[in-house]
């Protein structure tokens, strides 16, 4: 993984910090929990894009997020080995949900219309009629088959 640029090194780590912030976590609470003295430390490091931060200051802001430097490498190498950066991987997922939604508010609108229609009785034996024909007693219609 020689030659890795900060850029996908900082994407990577603000999709981990991402999901964090998902359950709950703050620049704040991950600081605290790498030793940084403040928040401001995760905050230069989620917004250079260009320059990265010391070695120590990146190893704890790994720790505050919980995660190893083996594994986070690991996923970084996984991810140049073959996907695309993070935001790519994130600009396809959005275009994808994006779509699903379209296609969900379809078939809602398809099932509405369909709940709204009258109901329609179908043939299921659509080879077999009937006709009325008189009987001897002609008060008295009966059905009989025909083919």
């Amino acid at each position: 993984m020689p030659g890795v640029e900060w850029s996908r090194v900082r994407a990577h780590y603000a999709a981990l910090f991402a999901r964090a912030q998902a359950s709950g976590a703050t620049q704040a609470s991950v600081a605290a929990a790498g030793g940084l003295p403040s928040q401001s430390a995760i905050a230069k490091l989620l917004m250079n894009h260009y320059q990265g931060p010391s070695v120590e200051t990146f190893l704890k802001a790994l720790k505050g997020l919980g995660i190893d430097p083996g594994e986070f490498f690991r996923q970084l190498s996984d991810d140049i080995d073959g996907a695309p950066p993070p935001e790519e991987r994130l600009a396809t997922l959005e275009a994808e949900i994006a779509s699903l939604r379209v296609a969900i508010v379809s078939l809602q609108t398809s099932l509405q219309q369909l709940a709204a229609r009258p109901r329609q009785t179908f043939n299921l034996f659509p080879r077999a009629r009937s006709r009325v024909t008189p009987t001897a007693d002609a008060s008295a219609p009966s059905l009989v088959d025909i083919d």
